[in-house]
C-alpha cells in the first residue's frame, strides 16, 4: 500500500480507526457513541496492508453514523403551534384585576427535523400572497420614524459553541473561552451577549487589572483574555449574532518585567546540554535537544513528528515540519508560515539517522510519549525535558526548552540572512510574498553549517581562554605576565 489512509492510526502496536465527530451531531449519535467526540475501533493487526483493507468498511460505517446524526440535528423552517400563557394584571383605569386568557396560534419557526409540521390550520393561500406582492406601494406623507430590528437573545455559551465549530478551535482554547465568559457573566449578572456594552467590558478589564496588582494574575494573562474577548465579540458581530461590537476599541498593554523575560542558553549551557543529552536513555531528551540546538524548532514540531517526516536528499537528512503525518488532534502553530523543511546540521545528522532506523515505518517519532486528552504529545514531553534541564544544573526559571529557539536565532545573526533564518525557524517575515516557495536543500545546508558546534575543540578552547581571561581581569589573578602565561 502506498500513501497514508485518513483516520487510520497506529496505536500501542496495532492499527485502529479513529474519526473525530463535530460538536453539533454528538448528542444525536446512537448508543454507545452518544455524546462522544470521536469514534474509535481497533483492528487487531500491526500489518499496514491488512489494516487498510479492514479499515475501509469501518470508515464508511463511521461516516454513515455521523451523517445520520447530522440529519437528526438539522434545523428546518416549519409551521408550529405556539401557546401564549394567560396574563393577569391590574388595570389602573378600571381599578380591578384583569386576565388575558391563554392564546394559541401558529408561527413559522426554525425547528429540528424531528418536530412535525402543524396541519390543523390554514395559512395564507399562495394566490393571496401573490396578489399582495403585486400591490403598488403607497407614499406616506410626513416623517417616518426609523425602525431598528433587535436580534434574538443569544448566550455567551451559544456564541462560543458556534465560533469554535466554525474556526475548529482546539479543545483547550475553547475551554479557556468558556471559563473567561463564565467569569464575565458572573461579573455582569447575566450571560446575554447582545446586552453587553463597551462600559461593561472596560469594567471587567479593570477587575483583571486589580487581580494583577494582587499578584493573582500575570499581565500577559490579562492581555490574552482581552484579546479573546475582542476575537469572540468581533466574530459574533460579523456573523449577525449581536447588533454591535462592545469590544471594539478595548485594549490592554501588558507590562513585562525584563527580569522575567525568557533567556538564551549561554555557551556553557549549550555545551552542557549537548554533552548530557547524549547520555540520556530517553530518546525524547536526546533527539529533541539535538534537533532544537541546531534548528530552533519548537518542541511540538519535533515530538509530534513522524518517522516519515525525515527524508534523505543527497547527502542531507531533511526534516519536514508539516501536518501530513501527524496524528489527529495535532497541528502546527501557524498553518501558513510554519510548514517547512530543512537539512539537519552535520553535527547531529548521523545520530538522528541511527535513531530513525530503530523505528518502524510511519511510526510517531516518540511513540513511547503518551498523548494527552487533546491527542498531543508536546505537553508530556515538555514536562520531561524541563525536569531534565533542571536536573543537569540549568535552574534559571527563565531558561526552558523554548530557549533553544532564542539561542539559535542569536547564533544566526551576522551569519545567516534574516529571510533564510526566518524560514528555518518558521517565523513570519512580515512580507506576504516572502511566505511563498521553499529554498533549495543544498543552499539551506550551506547556511545551516554556518552555525558553530559548541562542542568543536577550537570553540571549546576559545571559550576556555575567554573564561580564564575574564578571571584575570576581575582580579582573581594579577599582572600582564600571568595573562600571557594563561593564554
Amino acid at each position: 500500500m502506498s500513501g497514508k489512509i485518513k483516520h487510520l492510526q497506529l496505536w500501542k502496536g496495532n492499527y485502529r480507526v479513529r474519526m473525530g465527530v463535530p460538536a453539533d451531531p454528538r448528542q444525536h449519535l446512537p448508543a454507545p457513541h452518544t455524546g462522544k467526540s470521536e469514534l474509535v475501533k481497533g483492528l487487531g493487526t500491526a500489518n499496514l496492508s491488512l489494516a487498510g483493507r479492514l479499515a475501509a468498511p469501518i470508515i464508511a460505517e463511521f461516516h454513515a453514523i455521523i451523517d445520520q446524526a447530522r440529519k437528526q440535528g438539522e434545523m428546518v423552517c416549519r409551521w408550529v403551534k405556539v401557546t401564549e400563557p394567560a396574563i393577569e394584571f391590574f388595570d389602573r383605569e378600571m381599578g380591578c384585576t384583569r386576565t388575558i386568557p391563554e392564546r394559541v396560534g401558529y408561527q413559522r419557526r426554525l425547528v429540528p427535523t424531528s418536530v412535525p409540521e402543524e396541519t390543523g390550520f390554514h395559512p395564507i393561500p399562495p394566490e393571496m400572497l401573490a396578489e399582495i406582492s403585486t400591490l403598488e406601494p403607497q407614499a406616506i406623507s410626513g416623517s417616518v420614524a426609523s425602525v431598528s430590528m433587535k436580534l434574538a437573545p443569544i448566550s455567551f455559551a451559544a456564541i462560543i459553541e458556534l465560533w469554535a465549530d466554525e474556526k475548529e478551535v482546539p479543545r483547550k482554547r475553547k475551554q479557556a473561552a468558556v471559563t473567561l465568559f463564565e467569569r464575565l457573566a458572573k461579573h455582569l449578572g447575566h450571560d446575554e451577549a447582545g446586552e453587553v456594552t463597551s462600559g461593561d467590558l472596560v469594567s471587567f478589564k479593570e477587575t483583571l487589572v486589580q487581580a494583577v496588582k494582587r499578584g493573582e494574575l500575570g499581565s500577559r494573562s490579562v492581555s490574552n483574555r482581552v484579546q479573546m474577548l475582542k476575537t469572540i465579540f468581533r466574530w459574533a458581530t460579523r456573523n449577525h449574532k449581536i447588533g454591535s461590537n462592545p469590544a471594539e476599541g478595548l485594549s490592554y498593554q501588558a507590562k513585562i518585567d525584563p527580569r522575567k523575560e525568557r533567556q538564551d542558553f549561554s555557551e556553557d549551557d549549550m555545551r552542557l546540554i549537548l554533552t548530557e543529552c547524549r547520555k540520556a536513555a530517553n530518546p525524547v531528551i536526546r533527539i529533541s535537544n539535538l534537533i532544537a540546538s541546531f534548528s530552533g524548532a519548537r518542541l511540538a514540531e519535533i515530538v509530534e513528528a513522524n518517522k516519515a517526516d525525515f527524508e534523505e536528499v543527497g547527502e542531507n537528512l531533511v526534516f519536514h515540519v508539516r501536518l501530513d503525518n501527524r496524528e489527529e488532534g495535532q497541528g502546527l502553530k501557524n498553518h501558513t508560515t510554519t510548514p517547512r523543511r530543512f537539512p539537519l546540521h552535520s553535527a547531529i545528522k548521523n545520530e538522528i539517522a541511527e535513531y530513525l532506523v530503530t523505528l518502524p515505518a510511519n511510526s510517531p517519532l516518540f511513540p513511547h510519549v503518551k498523548v494527552d486528552r487533546d491527542g498531543k504529545r508536546s505537553h508530556n514531553a515538555g514536562n520531561t525535558t524541563l525536569k531534565w534541564l533542571r536536573k543537569i544544573g540549568i535552574t534559571d526559571p527563565r531558561k526552558v526548552f523554548h530557549s533553544h529557539r532564542h539561542t539559535f536565532k542569536t547564533a544566526c545573526r551576522g551569519k545567516i540572512d534574516r529571510e533564510i533564518r526566518n524560514y528555518i525557524t518558521g517565523h513570519s517575515s512580515g512580507d506576504v510574498a516572502g511566505e511563498y516557495g521553499d529554498y533549495p536543500i543544498p543552499m539551506l545546508a550551506i547556511e545551516i553549517e554556518k552555525i558553530t558546534n559548541p562542542l568543536d575543540s577550537e570553540v571549546v578552547k576559545l571559550a576556555s581562554l575567554r573564561s580564564r581571561e575574564a578571571s584575570l581581569i576581575s582580579g582573581q589573578s594579577s599582572g600582564t605576565d600571568a595573562l600571557h602565561q594563561a593564554v
